[in-house]
């Protein structure tokens, strides 16, 4: 489970730690800085925030409630997503699934 807006997880210092990884401050957006990106310095970039995100998931741990509400969800067969800006096609999916 990851959740960088800490919704389930309790907080880690991962935007931070994906800022330092690329070398920009706090006040540039760092999908923007991504896609600015070309080649081989796009390919590494993504590579340092991959590196940033599977430490993340491993240390990360559950809000009290969290399993709750996603087992709750599961038995009564609710549909659940995880939405992200930078991951379009889970929204995508999760639209037409609905109808």
């Amino acid at each position: 489970m990851l959740s960088t807006d800490h919704s389930l997880t309790a907080q880690t210092v991962l935007i931070g730690e994906m800022r330092t990884a690329l070398g920009i401050s706090n006040t540039v957006d760092i999908l923007a800085h991504l896609l600015s990106l070309k080649g081989e310095e796009k390919d590494k970039a993504s590579r340092d925030i991959k590196k940033v995100e599977d430490k993340a998931r491993l240390e990360m741990k559950p809000r009290p409630g969290a399993e709750n509400i996603l087992n709750f969800l599961h038995e009564k067969l609710i549909k659940r997503t995880i939405c992200t800006r930078n991951n379009l096609v889970c929204f995508i999916l999760y639209c037409f699934a609905s109808f």
